[in-house]
């Protein structure tokens, strides 16, 4: 009777700890999207292994950079181009707010990095895996 006691124990301590790391790898950002009527020639997506930030126009982007809570840059870029991808991997855990230049337009939208990124998600992401396996 102790053993099947302990072995649900067991099992159920197991089930959390993979079911925590099964979430925490799945959910490294999230974006808020600037929905106002004036951003809507912007795209701005985060990538399927959220990890990356697309921002994609039919207009040049001229300038992004962004702001973190402790108010410093972490990205700060002239870009002149219509597609950028900027990795998620470097930026600090905390809500970082986005700044895109376009036109005479400043598109404003937040991305919260939820947790910091591993090594090892890393190293998996370069060689192709997806950050999920």
């Amino acid at each position: 009777m102790i053993r099947k006691n302990y072995s649900y124990i067991l099992w159920t301590l197991m089930f959390c700890f993979w079911f925590q790391n099964f979430r925490a790898q799945e959910n490294y950002a999230v974006l808020r999207k600037n929905l106002n009527i004036s951003a809507k020639g912007l795209s701005h997506e985060l990538c399927k292994t959220n990890d990356t930030l697309i921002l994609q126009s039919k207009d040049r982007i001229d300038y992004v950079y962004s702001i973190n809570n402790a108010q410093k840059r972490e990205f700060d870029r002239y870009v002149f181009e219509n597609l950028l991808k900027i990795p998620l991997t470097t930026f600090t855990k905390g809500r970082h707010v986005f700044v895109v230049r376009q036109d005479q337009k400043r598109i404003v939208f937040v991305v919260q990095i939820l947790d910091e990124f591993k090594e090892e998600a890393l190293l998996k992401i370069e060689k192709g895996v997806p950050a999920n396996n």
